[in-house]
């Protein structure tokens, strides 16, 4: 924890235990730095945060004050208690894929680009439904750019998650029955096409043989594919994939490719997306960014067909914004400055290195890796025990884990330093 945090934590503890009560004065920054032997700027940022979450006010040459109400200081502490999240062993290493590392670096980006999206003239209004013109336009360069799909800014419609706007896309296809949903992956959509009265079919993809010969024995309305997932399959070469975009285009199929986190391959080469491949298939192109930028900031968006564009356009009046305007401007301001591009980069080249290291410390330890899912940053490891009491021993050391069933455990390096690599999965493969 960095200098600043200390402070800033030991602070907020007492303001909230109620050693500090409303109106009264805090220490001076001078009095800080001699108390804890810091600079001034570590004490700066400490008040900086204590003002911005509302614990303390400053006062011009008058010094700071205590903020917190006492009828909020209760209430907190009666919403900790509730809390199960507080009743839940602390976490020391995260293997879990859904999990990314929030490095400090990126959250002061973060904090400076809200900050001033907090100015913008436009905050006090309602924002676009389909999103602000800003992003639309930094998103569809972005798509451009890194996956190869063309669009119109009209086209572009954000929202907080895939499935959020998945719902509105079904509500786009009313002639639409059948669904063939690529198996595995993506649960949350199979729901969405299930609530709209469609039949969901499951599509196996790690055989090509059965992968089309289900195609052609369910004959569907839309296949819904994971394209990053399906490009990890050695056999979806350029052949295959010329192959599935000539099928769904000569028997009139509506594609919707998930791309979420498609630019993110950090162990093949990089790749165009299934709807930058072939501009006359009526694909529905779908994107995110949960493993790029921080889990909290919900910000996914879709690319709709031209005809659905047209339809989508006439009843925009019956949408509302689903994603906070304010994330999508801080946001935009964010891609326009070749953050998101950077960060990108920088991803890459972590989990290289994570990847190289993982496995030379797996193979050190005797822990056989079976399968990896790039597109995930999940690994597979052998284990032959039985899965729930692993699971159980690992939850008791504070160690999360994406799964363990019987024959395998499943891993990620995603939200772990790569200088705790070793110490974490040593400590992993000590309570097999």
């Amino acid at each position: 924890m960095k200098k600043y945090e200390e402070i800033y934590q030991r602070f907020k503890n007492e303001i909230l235990e109620g050693y500090r009560q409303q109106g009264e004065r805090m220490p001076s920054i001078r009095m800080s730095v001699r108390q804890f032997h810091v600079s001034q700027t570590s004490v700066e940022r400490a008040y900086a945060q204590l003002q911005l979450e509302g614990y303390i006010r400053s006062f011009p040459q008058r010094g700071y004050y205590v903020a917190l109400t006492e009828e909020n200081r209760a209430l907190h502490a009666a919403m900790m208690q509730l809390s199960p999240v507080s009743c839940q062993p602390k976490i020391r290493y995260d293997f879990r894929s859904q999990s990314i590392l929030a490095e400090e670096s990126e959250l002061i980006i973060w904090k400076q680009y809200l900050k001033h999206a907090m100015n913008d003239a436009t905050i006090s209004s309602y924002g676009e439904a389909r999103g602000e013109y800003a992003l639309r336009v930094s998103l569809m360069r972005h798509a451009s750019i890194t996956r190869g799909v063309l669009a119109h800014e009209e086209q572009m419609v954000v929202g907080a998650s895939v499935q959020a706007l998945l719902y509105q896309a079904c509500g786009l296809l009313s002639d639409c029955k059948k669904v063939a949903i690529q198996q595995h992956v993506y649960l949350q959509a199979r729901r969405v096409f299930e609530d709209y009265g469609m039949e969901v079919f499951d599509l196996p993809y790690e055989d090509p043989i059965l992968f089309f010969q289900y195609l052609t024995k369910i004959h569907p309305d839309i296949v819904f594919v994971h394209s990053p997932s399906l490009f990890e399959q050695t056999w979806f070469d350029d052949e295959a994939r010329q192959a599935l975009l000539l099928y769904v285009k000569e028997n009139n199929i509506l594609l919707i490719e998930d791309d979420h986190n498609g630019e993110l391959t950090y162990l093949r080469e990089k790749t165009m997306a299934l709807t930058g491949m072939d501009s006359s298939v009526q694909a529905l192109y779908m994107g995110s960014f949960s493993r790029i930028l921080l889990p909290a900031l919900r910000i996914s968006y879709m690319i709709l067909p031209k005809n659905l564009t047209k339809l989508y356009q006439q009843q925009l009046p019956s949408y509302s914004p689903s994603a906070s305007k304010l994330e999508q401007l801080a946001f935009a301001a964010y891609i326009a400055d070749g953050h998101l591009r950077r960060r990108i980069t920088r991803l890459k080249r972590q989990y290289r290195f994570k990847h190289a290291r993982l496995m030379t410390i797996a193979e050190k330890n005797g822990f056989d890796c079976v399968r990896v899912e790039e597109s995930f940053t999940r690994y597979y490891f052998s284990y032959k025990g039985a899965s729930i009491p692993f699971v159980h021993r690992l939850q008791m050391q504070g160690i999360a884990v994406d799964a363990a069933y019987e024959g395998h455990i499943v891993l990620s390096f995603a939200a772990l330093p790569a200088d705790q690599l070793e110490e974490a999965l040593t400590a992993v493969i000590a309570l097999r």
